[in-house]
């Protein structure tokens, strides 16, 4: 099964075309291309094999080589690639494939400690974490060599057009980042980055999935949900969000290897008793029913199989109770659904606890000195006692515009300010290929500052930030485009963007397109920065409109007549856990307490706007991502 996964005949198409960038990629940029084989001759490649095949299964873990852990190193890939813990009872596929990280490890530390004796170089850099990258930052550092890791902050997935640069294990380096959040959340954000947070709540909710995504796009009102579940009106629902365990202990393993970064807090020795817990407490509390939302990687979702953690919670949680119920990976219901008839959120370090929180949603968490700093907005807990005292008070917390702006605040600290821009010149979609990425000319002192000196990303950020605020009062446009966001948000619940359509190409408009791309090459970047090439997404107009909300009293009669004679004007009404929009004198209706409290959110906060600031009504665009 494992095997299948990573060593079938399905890659080769892939490989040829990433072959035919490197050589189109050489020559546009001109590189010299080191070819490994030269730095594997056959008696290494020999002493490797005969390394790892002769060793036992008890002791594949002890391997080492050149001083590195390689049989530790290699549980990072084979947890995440088989979903399950390196045991000395491996057998089969599994125990090939986690010999074939062991040598993936050793070459890349025998090659890279080759390859960097003989050049040289000032700093030696890789993409991401896997082992293999972890092999050539032991060969650096065996050579006195410095070492970055790169990789892409994920907003719309993963933004290309902006880097994310490591000087040690990216969790070392991240979470007292995440943590550090405390200094500086009130400082205000520019209005860019308050929209680019709503623009990455759209990608996620109506977007296909992608590799960081992987729930299913928002799709259907929850009603129906809510009923298929069996779920009360008359309680609170506390929305459950469970995290992939192989992932949390590849990062461990990492840094464990490295003795590199902060030793994680939780509340529960794991998320199996944190369930438990959750499962005795909702048989004494009958005004609450918990909702427990599997994470989609621990099934099919990737790679084709369940997890080993997936095995274990099906044995324990087998059956589901009047205020318990657990939906599994490969359940075809979307996150985002779940989230609109949620009181709370609960996650363990789930990156839902960030969506929840943007949308309004108070967040516990069971994991301290990770992701999340303990706020009001999101909250973490120290002991099992105080988890469920919290859980208590979360229930009863009043989510107000203040902890909205906490919420996009601590998104905008969590993924721009660790990141460098290079959206000028560098394309944010993977696959766009209209123009070939180089450096801008003003960030040029700043790439290098960070990859040859010792100046963080995180430092020159901040400095700039800062720069920023010296020059105006962010406040208001920080309230002003959030604002907006809400009415965006707004408007796609009740109008979903469609990205399904299929349109018919013929035969000149494929040469057509061939020929414009050709064109597009061999522009100057200042021109295509002009034409604003960067922006390859789908794009919705969007025209801003008036927004009221009223909470109860209401008759909907009066409403419909109001919205039959200001047509700018849209009403959200208040119906229990529903909500009524009426908009040109038509009324639409669907469950959701989410929408009713971002709508009194917006309300309560648009009377401090500026009376000319809420007339301004123009048309503006929002920018989505296929």
């Amino acid at each position: 099964m494992t095997k299948n996964i990573l060593m079938n005949d399905d890659n080769t198409n892939f490989c040829h075309k990433s072959c035919e960038k490197l050589n189109e990629s050489q020559k546009i940029y001109g590189f010299d291309i080191i070819n490994l084989s030269d730095y594997l001759d056959f008696d290494t490649k020999k002493s490797i094999d005969q390394l790892v095949n002769n060793t036992s299964n008890k002791n594949l873990e002890t391997i080492s080589y050149m001083q590195f852990p390689v049989g530790k190193m290699a549980q990072f890939d084979f947890g995440l690639a088989a979903k399950k813990l390196f045991t000395p009872e491996l057998s089969g596929k599994s125990e090939f494939l986690f010999r074939r990280y062991i040598k993936n490890i050793i070459t890349t530390v025998s090659i890279g400690e080759k390859i960097i004796k003989k050049y040289k170089p000032t700093v030696v850099i890789t993409f991401g974490e896997y082992g293999h990258y972890q092999g050539i930052r032991h060969a650096a550092k065996l050579c006195g060599v410095k070492s970055i890791s790169i990789g892409h902050p994920m907003h719309y997935n993963a933004d290309f057009s902006r880097f994310l640069m490591w000087p040690r294990t990216n969790e070392a380096y991240f979470y007292p980042h995440c943590q550090n959040w405390h200094k500086i959340k009130n400082k205000s954000i520019e209005s860019r980055y308050v929209d680019e947070c709503w623009n990455d709540v759209m990608f996620r909710l109506f977007s296909k999935p992608k590799s960081h995504i992987f729930s299913p796009r928002k799709s259907i009102d929850p009603e129906s949900i809510f009923i298929e579940l069996k779920l009360k009106r008359t309680k609170k629902t506390a929305l459950v969000f469970t995290s992939s365990y192989d992932e949390r202990h590849a990062k461990d393993i990492v840094m464990d290897i490295w003795k590199e970064g902060p030793k994680i807090s939780d509340t529960f020795p794991d998320q199996i008793s944190w369930l438990e817990a959750l499962r005795e407490y909702s048989t004494k509390h009958n005004d609450i029913q918990f909702v427990i939302r599997i994470h989609p990687r621990e099934g099919h979702r990737q790679f084709g199989f369940d997890s080993e953690h997936l095995i274990k919670l099906k044995s324990i949680f087998r059956d589901n109770y009047e205020n318990f119920v657990i939906i599994w990976p490969d359940d075809p219901i979307s996150s985002y659904d779940l989230l609109e008839f949620a009181d709370i959120c609960l996650v363990s370090w789930s990156l839902m606890g960030q969506e929840a929180a943007r949308l309004g949603i108070p967040v516990l968490t069971i994991t301290g000195n990770m992701f999340y700093p303990d706020d009001d907005f999101v909250r973490v807990s120290k002991s099992k006692e105080g988890y469920f005292n919290n859980l208590k008070e979360v229930l009863d917390f009043k989510f107000t515009y203040n902890h909205l702006l906490k919420a996009i605040r601590f998104y905008h600290w969590r993924t721009f300010i660790p990141s460098l821009d290079l959206g000028e010149t560098v394309p944010s979609k993977f696959s766009d290929d209209t123009f070939w990425p180089e450096s801008p000319s003003d960030s040029s002192t700043t790439i290098i500052d960070t990859l040859l000196e010792d100046k963080s990303l995180i430092t020159y950020n901040i400095e700039k930030w800062n720069n920023q605020e010296n020059l105006r009062d962010l406040s208001k446009e920080e309230l002003s485009s959030t604002l907006k966001g809400i009415r965006i948000f707004i408007d796609a619940i009740f109008y979903p963007p469609s990205f399904d359509i299929k349109k018919e190409v013929s035969s000149i408009s494929i040469l057509y397109n061939k020929i414009k791309t050709k064109i597009l090459h061999n522009l100057p970047h200042v021109i295509k920065s002009r034409l604003n090439l960067r922006q390859t997404n789908i794009v919705k107009e969007f025209r801003d409109y008036e927004l009221q909300y009223f909470n109860e009293n209401w008759q909907i009669t009066e409403l419909i007549k109001i919205t039959e004679v200001n047509k700018k004007l849209r009403i959200i009404a208040k119906d229990g856990l529903f909500t009524i929009l009426v908009h040109n004198g038509k009324v639409l209706r669907r469950m959701s307490p989410m929408i009713n409290k971002l709508a009194e959110i917006h309300h309560n906060a648009s009377i401090s706007l500026d009376i000319g600031e809420k007339r301004k009504l123009r048309s503006i665009r929002l920018n989505f991502f296929e």
